[in-house]
């Protein structure tokens, strides 16, 4: 959409132009073969604003699909509001959380299986009353207790076995999360690092706009005048448009940046 605005801008521009020139043509005092020059130049424009206009809504309709929107009608975008918010701790992210939660239930297993193999002790104890006939009742009354000893002797090394293997997942998890961790902090220093260098070449790419601008108010001038070639004057214009471009593309790459770091953060 962007690139679309600035095609239109510099159409708009070059329009203006086209009148101021159309009547200095006609009262002999600019060059017939610039004029011609300078309308090859606004066709081209024209058709850039076409294609671009093209693109834009071929992205909008794919957006839509990707979306699930039924709808091809013109729509303007807003810029995406992606806040350059302070970074999360590897420690709050979700991928942590979940580790912590596998180090719990493997510390929780291997409590089980040494549990399994103590010795146990069961005391039972039964009582009760059978009998259809009323008299001597005490005769029918019983009762029973018990004791259990449960001690394991040998297993085939089970328990080892068991112990060990628990012990083989933790240290895979604790190398996984270590790993991760490590590339986490990588790719957040990483996309710093490219964020900084973007906001940098966006503020300079903003400041020599401000020196093209001028650049093409001061030929247009000189223009008139017939000071300055056409071809140099629509040079300056080619120029500006293509700083113009390099912004806007540096805008989104930025945008894309911190759509990263957040997508790092959530993962």
């Amino acid at each position: 959409m962007q690139q679309y605005l600035l095609a239109l801008e510099i159409d708009s521009f070059l329009q203006n132009e086209d009148q101021v020139l159309q009547r200095l043509t006609r009262a002999a005092t600019f060059k017939q073969t610039d004029y011609l020059t300078f309308k090859v130049a606004l066709q081209g424009q024209r058709l850039a604003v076409q294609k671009a206009r093209a693109l834009y809504q071929n992205d909008i309709g794919t957006l839509n699909y990707l979306c699930g929107i039924d709808d091809s009608s013109w729509t303007v975008l807003k810029e995406p509001l992606i806040a350059d918010s302070a970074l999360t701790p590897f420690e709050n992210t979700p991928y942590f959380r979940g580790s912590k939660l596998d180090s719990i239930k493997n510390s929780s297993d291997a409590k089980i299986i040494k549990l399994n193999y103590k010795p146990k002790i069961s005391i039972f104890a039964d009582g009760g009353y059978q009998s259809s006939l009323i008299s001597q009742a005490y005769k029918n009354i019983g009762t029973s207790i018990g004791l259990t000893l449960t001690l394991p002797l040998y297993d085939g090394h089970q328990r080892r076995l068991s112990l060990l293997q628990n012990k083989l997942l933790e240290n895979t998890r604790k190398g996984y999360t270590d790993y991760y961790h490590k590339q986490y902090n990588q790719q957040i220093i990483q996309l710093t690092q490219q964020l900084d260098q973007y906001e940098s070449i966006i503020n300079e790419g903003a400041r020599q706009l401000i020196y093209a601008q001028t650049l093409v108010q001061a030929n247009k001038k000189q223009l008139t005048t017939g000071d300055i070639r056409m071809t140099d004057y629509l040079l300056s214009i080619n120029n500006y448009l293509n700083l113009r471009s390099a912004v806007i593309q540096n805008q989104m790459i930025r945008l894309s940046i911190l759509n990263q770091l957040h997508h790092i953060i959530l993962k």
